[in-house]
């Protein structure tokens, strides 16, 4: 494998941040970004390019502390009620068996779940000391 190197940024290094937890976790060596420029000092997601017809391949960056969270159960990440962009820094795991109990047919396939503040409250997890907290909130 070779990276093809920008001829202006060189490897053109990006820090990948973790998509649930917003911790950074990994360096990527970008190279030549279609189109050119520098890549982004942060990033959560990323596009491998397709080559010989094959499709573009979108990714969003985990780390592996929140995969083995989503593999103990349902990760519930906390976010205000006035902006669900916003999170509050809490990260919460539940069991399956906890998580149906509480939202009667809902399906989440990728294992986690944003949930406002007003809900955590309700469902009585707010007093639970959260798995991280005080994480990057944006």
């Amino acid at each position: 494998m070779s990276i093809l190197l920008d001829k202006e940024h060189g490897v053109n290094p990006s820090v990948l941040v973790c998509f649930l937890c917003r911790k950074d976790d990994a360096i990527m060596l970008a190279g030549r970004i279609p189109g050119g420029g520098k890549a982004p000092h942060k990033m959560t997601h990323y596009t491998i390019k397709g080559k010989r017809g094959r499709p573009d391949t979108k990714h969003t960056h985990t780390c592996p502390d929140c995969d083995k969270m989503r593999e103990m159960g349902i990760m519930l990440i906390e976010v205000t009620d006035e902006d669900q962009y916003y999170r509050t820094g809490k990260l919460f795991v539940i069991t399956d068996e906890a998580f149906d109990r509480a939202f009667t047919g809902l399906d989440v396939p990728n294992r986690a779940v944003f949930i406002p503040v007003s809900v955590v409250k309700s469902l009585g997890i707010d007093k639970i000391e959260p798995v991280y907290k005080d994480v990057p909130k944006k």
